[in-house]
């Protein structure tokens, strides 16, 4: 790869998965996440249509939550997985977010500032989220 040309031929285009992890036995009283984030930042396609990958930067953050007030009610394996998709990625992401810009900064490219986090809308079921350029 070569960096001259990452430099000079503008904007980095950036991928991010999300990938969630619940840890929970039976009968306990809490329950953790791990939410893994796994940013890829490429150049953008040469004259042949090729991408070189610049950077790949993987995060895992995670989260103890106590089940209490709920009065004995043990929350099913879809609440459990519906929670970590949302709640506990929204509570997480911001940790992820500035980890991704200060470590792009410390590499030396530019500064990515990964835009706020949102939950696929059932309005508009095919945006691609996790997605851009650092224009």
């Amino acid at each position: 790869m070569d960096l001259a040309r990452v430099a000079v031929q503008g904007p980095l285009s950036f991928s991010l998965d999300i990938d969630q992890r619940i840890e929970h036995e039976e009968g306990q009283d809490n329950f953790a996440v791990r939410v893994t984030f796994e940013l890829e930042i490429t150049t953008p396609p040469d004259d042949d249509g090729v991408e070189d990958r610049v950077a790949t930067i993987k995060v895992e953050y995670g989260a103890l939550y106590d089940l209490v007030g709920l009065d004995g009610y043990q929350p099913t394996a879809k609440e459990f997985e519906a929670y970590a998709e949302t709640a506990a990625t929204l509570t997480l992401y911001p940790y992820a977010r500035e980890f991704m810009s200060s470590m792009t900064n410390r590499l030396g490219l530019p500064r990515l500032v990964l835009p706020m986090h949102r939950l696929p809308s059932p309005w508009h079921p095919d945006a691609e989220l996790g997605q851009g350029t650092s224009d």
